[in-house]
């Protein structure tokens, strides 16, 4: 399916101007991605060596950086102000800069193996590349104009903070742990990180790996060959925990989680192409609370394919645009509902859950799934009223509850309405 850059919509929440320095992109972040009262990314804070183990510390020149760069593990390499070369670092060896505006370097690729950490640096078209059992920090860093990836763990466990993802040819940020590093999980911690225009997706993570996020903003995220376009995506297994999160202004789904636990708490998802669409989530593995999912087109919550015990509460879902999306009875038609409940999920909407102006209907619920409805419909969605469809007879399904006085048309399979398909996952190049 094609997927075209869409125009910037008037937004319902008050964006605040969070102008960082120069040596960063200038954002206008959400408030709920702030921290302490800051937006997230890179700073011009002052740059040490604290908190890093250093065995040695090396200062370093542009000119034999890349012959310093196979130092033994615990090394402490120190840059100055300057541009440097694309380096290979050895297991375990550690780059300290000046700072994003001061010390920059074309490209970092390094193995896992032990700890090391990146910190006060701007990467330029190499990005950063890391694999194998280990741990990388990545602490202070503007990567801005990567080729590809701006960073990309395969099997690593990723510490990213104070830090900023900018206009990367491919994705933001890839995080991948697959047979090679299973049964064991990796991990992926984001603290005031700021992913902006990435083509593909902002944030992919797939695999054995568990993501926490705090502070985190996910934005603008572009097409490739018109697909795509996506926010945050969790998938094959990956689980996420997170709170301080917006994903806003994608050209597709802002975050998509399909086949592992989801619990997300004050967040946006605004002005993407479906707001929040979750899939396979396992028994008793997903919460979304505190949250404003707002002018997002065809869908603003979509929960599917057996979702089991996903828990809805404290949030906002409104103005849902209509879009033309494929739909399940095929072909592609013009949908634009505050929440899809289907494929046999089992959820619960609690009444802190407020659905307002959408563009065809604030809820449709397939028959085959199961749970509690008592959110609450204003702003016309009150009138429209909620379905209940795809059963052989109009009654409302056994396993179903929605609260009195909530406007309910319960319609049998052959008058149902066409609804989003499920989302396919993007699957690593």
């Amino acid at each position: 399916m094609k997927r075209f850059s869409l125009p910037i919509l008037l937004s319902l929440l008050a964006l605040s101007g969070c102008s960082s320095k120069d040596s960063t992109p200038t954002i206008s972040c959400d408030d709920r991605a702030k921290v302490g009262g800051n937006c997230p990314g890179v700073t011009d804070d002052a740059v040490s060596t604290d908190g890093i183990a250093c065995t040695t510390k090396v200062d370093v020149t542009p000119a034999d950086l890349v012959s310093k760069a196979s130092s033994p593990a615990g090394t402490c390499l120190v840059l100055g102000g300057g541009s440097y070369p694309a380096v290979t670092l050895a297991p375990g060896v550690s780059l300290i800069g000046k700072g994003s505006g001061s010390t920059a370097i074309e490209g970092i690729t390094t193995k896992g193996a032990a700890a090391a950490t990146i910190r006060g640096v701007k990467v330029g078209a190499g990005g950063i590349v890391v694999s194998g059992a280990g741990t990388l920090n990545i602490d202070k860093v503007l990567v801005s104009g990567a080729t590809t990836y701006g960073i990309a763990a395969t099997g690593t466990t990723l510490n990213v903070t104070a830090s900023t993802i900018d206009h990367t040819g491919s994705f933001g940020l890839f995080s991948l742990c697959k047979a090679d590093c299973l049964p064991s999980r990796t991990k992926l911690t984001l603290d005031r990180v700021f992913v902006h225009q990435a083509k593909l997706v902002g944030v992919w993570v797939h695999g054995g790996v568990d993501v926490t996020i705090d502070g985190v903003q996910i934005d603008k995220t572009a097409a490739g060959s018109f697909l795509y376009g996506r926010g945050l995506e969790i998938a094959e297994g990956a689980t996420v925990d997170g709170k301080r999160l917006a994903v806003v202004d994608n050209v597709d789904v802002g975050i998509f989680v399909d086949g592992g636990s989801v619990k997300l708490t004050s967040f946006t998802a605004s002005r993407n192409v479906r707001g929040v669409q979750l899939q396979a989530i396992p028994e008793g593995g997903g919460k979304l609370e505190d949250f404003a999912v707002i002018d997002n087109q065809a869908l603003g919550i979509g929960i599917a394919n057996g979702s089991k015990g996903l828990i809805v509460q404290g949030g906002l879902v409104a103005s849902t645009k209509a879009y033309n999306v494929p739909v399940d009875i095929g072909g592609i038609q013009n949908v634009g509902d505050g929440i899809n409940w289907l494929g046999g999920s089992e959820v619960t909407i609690a009444s802190s859950v407020k659905i307002e102006g959408s563009a065809r209907r604030p809820v449709i619920i397939d028959a085959s799934s199961k749970g509690k409805f008592e959110g609450t419909l204003s702003g016309g969605d009150e009138t429209t009223g909620l379905i209940v469809q795809g059963g052989l007879e109009a009654s409302m399904p056994s396993g179903l509850s929605v609260a009195s006085g909530v406007k309910t048309d319960v319609l049998t399979k052959d008058k149902s309405m066409p609804v989003a398909v499920a989302v396919a996952m993007m699957k690593a190049p």
